[in-house]
């Protein structure tokens, strides 16, 4: 309902009688705005939504504050955490997965050149050159992993079971699942660590984040074939130490 007050009205009065909160409530429940403002109001109904190519369509994943961030990280890092889904369900983000794979693309690049650095004969060190393309083959293969992956696993859900998670909320785990691999690739660099205490660093990072990985698939899988269940889980697990793996013996190697 749009009431429009013209100076002559008789309620104007009455209107002027009124204490200020009384008229903002009025002005917010039967949206009194000067012509102007009524003009934009209809403008902004009437637009349409933008389409798939255009930058306005994707601002919806990104509109998430601080305080969302950090409670969606902190909850995909508890290992029993198995309703993450469930809470972000039609409410993904790309914002936190997207921060948190470029922070890991840096961080395993710069480790992966100190250990180098390391690794480099004292007498040579004078010679040493950073490696950069540390930094591209990070980058290509963590966001491949963020990416394929989760659109395989969202498009077995989609043909094999009656889940609704959407590919937004697939992609949504998996990046927020990979921050414990941010502080331990820094860790990672620190050579006091040695080789045995990587190898604890790297499966600390790879138990927290598949851990939650699986217990949430394995939650919307409970209801299907036993067949179907374990090559899903299966497949998830064997990814995900992959993808540890080739951190370890590619950015985290000394010897």
């Amino acid at each position: 309902l749009s009431l429009h007050l013209s100076r002559k009205t008789p309620l104007l009065a009455f209107l002027h009688s009124l204490p200020l909160h009384s008229l903002i409530l009025i002005q917010h429940r039967f949206r009194v705005l000067p012509d102007d403002g009524r003009q934009t109001l209809l403008q902004e109904h009437e637009k349409p939504a933008p389409a798939f190519y255009q930058i306005e369509y994707y601002q919806q994943f990104f509109d998430v504050d601080t305080e969302q961030v950090v409670t969606r990280i902190k909850t995909s890092q508890w290992p029993l955490q198995n309703d993450f889904l469930d809470k972000i369900h039609n409410r993904g983000d790309l914002y936190g997965p997207f921060w948190i794979s470029t922070t890991l693309v840096f961080t395993m690049a710069m480790s992966g050149n100190i250990a180098h650095w390391y690794a480099t004969a004292e007498e040579d060190r004078s010679t040493w050159q950073y490696d950069f393309s540390k930094v591209s083959l990070a980058a290509t293969t963590i966001y491949s992993y963020t990416s394929l992956i989760p659109f395989l696993v969202w498009a077995v859900l989609r043909w094999k079971t009656q889940t609704l998670f959407t590919l937004l909320d697939v992609f949504c785990i998996y990046g927020y699942s990979l921050f414990s691999y941010v502080p331990v690739s820094i860790l990672c660099a620190v050579p006091q660590f040695g080789s045995v205490g990587r190898w604890v660093l790297v499966f600390t990072a790879l138990g927290l984040s598949g851990t939650v990985l699986i217990v949430n698939f394995m939650r919307c899988l409970k209801a299907e074939s036993l067949r179907l269940f374990w090559s899903l889980v299966g497949g998830i697990a064997v990814a995900h130490t992959g993808l540890a793996l080739a951190f370890k013996f590619y950015f985290f190697e000394y010897e």
